[in-house]
């Protein structure tokens, strides 16, 4: 295996696409151009970072902070990484031969795509703990008169 060269630009498209992909609205330029029109969307692009730099980060994930909208760094590659991820989960390499013989990059950008969906889950399940404790919390307090 050789040594990877994932940049950290390619990490990022990597991460902002996935997001990209499962927030639309809020991540992906042509959503925002047609729903944001006019002076009040001017300003929202503004803010969003869609032009330049925003004033508070966007999105932070994976050790990255973006200041600029994540759609700014969608790349359609990441749709080619993710149909080789779910293959290789399923046991099939992405190039011809053995483990070793694979690109390291692609391994790299594996465990992007692999810490992000683990990531996304942790966040669904503390969403789901917390929606089932505000859900029982009141009726345990009917019950402790």
């Amino acid at each position: 295996m050789e040594i990877s060269s994932l940049s950290v630009r390619e990490q990022a498209e990597i991460i902002a696409t996935l997001h990209a992909i499962d927030r639309p609205k809020e991540f992906q330029c042509n959503k925002c151009l047609t729903e944001l029109k006019g002076p009040a969307g001017d300003r929202r692009r503004v803010l969003k970072g869609c032009t330049g730099p925003s004033f508070r980060p966007m999105l932070r994930d994976q050790g990255l902070s973006y200041l600029k909208c994540p759609g700014n760094f969608f790349s359609n590659q990441v749709g080619t990484y993710m149909a080789a991820f779910d293959a290789y989960e399923e046991g099939t390499m992405p190039y011809p031969g053995a483990f070793f013989e694979q690109p390291a990059k692609i391994f790299e950008i594996f465990g992007v795509i692999r810490a992000y969906k683990r990531d996304k889950l942790e966040k669904q399940d503390r969403e789901q703990k917390l929606r089932d404790r505000l859900s029982g919390h009141g009726r345990r307090n009917k019950h402790r008169r």
